[in-house]
C-alpha cells in the first residue's frame, strides 16, 4: 500500500506502454498530458500520504483507461455535477490522485478504484478491490467502468 501514499511519477513511465497502446484517437501520443502537470506530494508522521495533480481536464487519462465514454461523462455530466455541488475551486482544483491511510486503505481517484490490502504472510498480500461509480451515471456509462476497470485494475488488468 505504500506505493498509493508516495510515487505518482511512476504513472506516466511504468505504464507508459500500455497507456499508449490504450490511447484514445482524439489524443496524440506527443501531448504533455498529466506527465507535465503540476502536482503534490503528502505525507503524514503516521504512515498516511497522497498525491495529486493539479487540474481537473481528466478526459485524456480517464478517457484512455475506462474509455472514451467513461472520459466524456467524467467531463461532461460528472463535471458540471461536481460544480454544482462543490463549486469552481473545490471542483477543478485536483485532478487525478491517490492516497493511502495507514496502515491498508488506498484509494484512487479518477478512475475511483478503493482497496484494502490484506497481508496473507511474509511474501504474499491480497487485495479487496471496489468502484465507486456515480448512482445517476447511465447504465452504459456504468457498463464502461466495469469492463474498463476489468481490464486495467483488476488481478488480470494490464496496470
Amino acid at each position: 500500500a505504500e506505493q498509493f501514499a508516495s510515487d505518482m511519477y511512476h504513472v506516466a513511465l511504468t505504464h507508459a506502454g500500455i497507456i499508449t497502446a490504450m490511447m484514445d484517437d482524439r489524443i496524440k501520443v506527443e501531448d504533455p498530458g498529466f506527465a507535465t502537470r503540476g502536482g503534490m506530494q503528502f505525507r503524514a508522521q503516521s504512515g498516511h500520504g497522497a498525491g495529486f495533480y493539479f487540474g481537473n481536464n481528466e478526459n485524456a487519462i480517464i478517457g484512455t483507461i475506462l474509455g472514451r465514454e467513461v472520459g466524456d461523462y467524467y467531463n461532461g455530466a460528472g463535471q458540471k455535477a461536481a460544480l454544482e455541488q462543490l463549486g469552481s475551486v473545490r471542483a477543478s482544483r485536483m485532478g487525478s490522485q491517490h492516497m493511502t491511510i495507514f496502515p491498508n486503505f488506498s484509494f484512487l481517484a479518477g478512475v475511483n478504484t478503493a482497496r484494502v490490502w490484506h497481508p496473507r504472510g511474509p511474501d504474499s498480500t491480497e487485495v479487496w478491490a471496489w468502484v465507486v461509480v456515480p448512482r445517476d451515471a447511465p447504465q452504459s456509462v456504468k457498463d464502461a467502468y466495469r469492463r474498463g476497470i476489468t481490464q486495467t485494475f483488476s488481478s488480470s488488468g494490464t496496470f
